[in-house]
């Protein structure tokens, strides 16, 4: 990414297919990168008129979750659990793995079958089933191979987390899932998508789990040797990437 004015950043993988930004000449974990962002993706207050004390409780309290990177990349679909029978939601538009997964009923529009029960529904299926406003469908759990949850998937009676963000949902998970009354999860597939498993790799890679840390991480990198606070750290990003007398994209950017 090269502005009309201001820091350059460079995105490259590493051996190992993992992804990495460079700022300047010091390379950090993309991920950290993205999470740190995140503070200005979702303001929750104007930072430029605030006292650095309550910029730094504002900061540490931020939540930027593995969930909320993914969500950037990856098509997102619903997987509804219904008396042991597994279902995908129809989205009403947009991207859908519904695609290419193989429907267990019979769903018709008047006498002309829309989905045959055993056979991969198509994209023109998908337009008919949201013309019919056909909400979800039951598929093949076996189809489910390759899912992942995007968020932490809980039992809401007891508190445990059965299958954590950005973990692959196995046939004994899915299993265990239906047993512990789970209603309804979120779920990406990475292989099937165009942008792959390297986001995905990349965060579990990534030790970081909270824009803070990402902040201070990316100021020990800049700045090193010289003892990080919150309010240096969140103005040295600002500064580099947010304040309009230092970085442009130009109107082309």
């Amino acid at each position: 990414i090269i502005p009309y004015r201001g820091s350059w950043v460079e995105f490259e993988y590493d051996q190992k297919g993992l992804l990495h930004a460079r700022l300047g000449k010091r390379k950090i974990i993309a991920t950290v990168f993205l999470r740190a962002l995140g503070l200005w993706l979702n303001p929750q207050i104007d930072m430029k008129t605030v006292s650095d004390n309550i910029l730094e409780e504002v900061v540490k309290n931020a939540e930027y979750p593995n969930a909320s990177i993914l969500k950037l990349f990856y098509t997102v679909d619903e997987v509804v659990i219904e008396k042991g029978r597994t279902f995908m939601k129809v989205k009403p538009e947009g991207d859908t793995h519904i695609v290419g997964l193989r429907s267990e009923e019979d769903i018709k529009d008047k006498k002309e079958d829309v989905v045959r029960k055993g056979k991969k529904i198509t994209k023109s299926a998908v337009a008919d089933l949201r013309r019919l406003g056909k909400d979800q469908v039951q598929i093949a759990s076996a189809d489910l191979e390759g899912a992942f949850a995007l968020d932490d998937i809980v039992n809401t009676e007891t508190g445990e987390v059965i299958v954590e963000s950005n973990s692959e949902i196995t046939a004994g998970l899915l299993q265990q899932l239906t047993e512990e009354g789970v209603a309804s999860f979120d779920v990406f597939f990475p292989k099937r998508d165009v942008i792959g498993e390297i986001i995905a790799a990349t965060i579990r890679k990534d030790p970081i789990g909270k824009p803070v840390d990402a902040l201070l991480e990316i100021y020990r990198k800049m700045r090193p040797g010289d003892p990080p606070t919150v309010p240096t750290a969140y103005r040295l990003l600002e500064g580099m990437f947010f304040d309009t007398r230092r970085f442009d994209l130009s109107r082309v950017g």
